[in-house]
């Protein structure tokens, strides 16, 4: 049992593990495990650029280190992040997807600074080249399980987020899988942060070594 709950804490701070030097602007949880989202492609495929999920379906990855401008478009084709050939990595401040993506399911008001054909107002978060953010695009919405039977390690739709690496236009490509229900006592446990799952993992042993040495002293 030790083991197991072992492999499942191991299982979920590896789901949300992010580079130390990345900047990240996104919910801290470790997502949904009914769900996997999958990146196929970025194009137009260029060394140095990649992009991955981290977290079953919270969190993208995306590392620019190709020497080239690198930006990300917003729900409403605005410009919202842009990682720089340099390792500059900056973030539209007037882009709503800036408010929206620092809740799972962006359901916050947006302030009315945020304008989608506003000219950008770039702000500089770090110079690692790495960025992390939660993308809507990539996960179901919210109460928006499939259809009662559906099969487990289903293929639920294909999704894209737009981006432009220096003067071409391209797409960060995924598809988000149904892998089966998990039951409500256990996603609360998953969706806590790493952190907070790491200090309840730790004082549940705590607690059963207490009882053991209890009933030790007792024998």
């Amino acid at each position: 049992m030790r083991v197991r709950a072992a492999m499942l804490l191991v299982s979920a701070l590896t789901a949300t593990s992010v580079p130390a030097s990345a900047y990240q602007t996104a919910p801290n949880s470790a997502g949904n495990p009914s769900y996997r989202s999958v990146i196929r492609a970025v194009e137009p495929r260029v060394p140095g650029i990649s992009a991955r999920v981290l977290g079953h379906d919270n969190l993208v990855q995306l590392d620019n280190h190709s020497g080239r401008t690198l930006i990300v478009y917003g729900y409403s084709r605005e410009p919202y992040a842009r990682l720089l050939g340099d390792g500059t990595v900056q973030l539209n401040l007037r882009s709503p997807a800036f408010y929206l993506n620092e809740f799972r399911f962006g359901d916050q008001r947006v302030p009315s600074y945020a304008d989608a054909k506003a000219p950008p107002q770039w702000r500089t978060m770090d110079h690692s080249g790495e960025l992390l953010w939660h993308d809507h695009r990539i996960h179901a919405a919210k109460n928006g399980a499939p259809p009662a039977g559906t099969p487990r390690d289903s293929l639920l739709r294909r999704y894209l987020i737009p981006i432009r690496v220096g003067s071409r236009a391209g797409a960060i490509r995924g598809e988000l899988y149904w892998l089966g229900g998990h039951s409500q006592a256990s996603w609360p446990l998953f969706a806590l942060p790493p952190l907070t799952l790491l200090v309840a993992m730790l004082a549940l042993d705590s607690v059963r070594r207490a009882r053991r040495r209890q009933r030790s002293a007792l024998a």
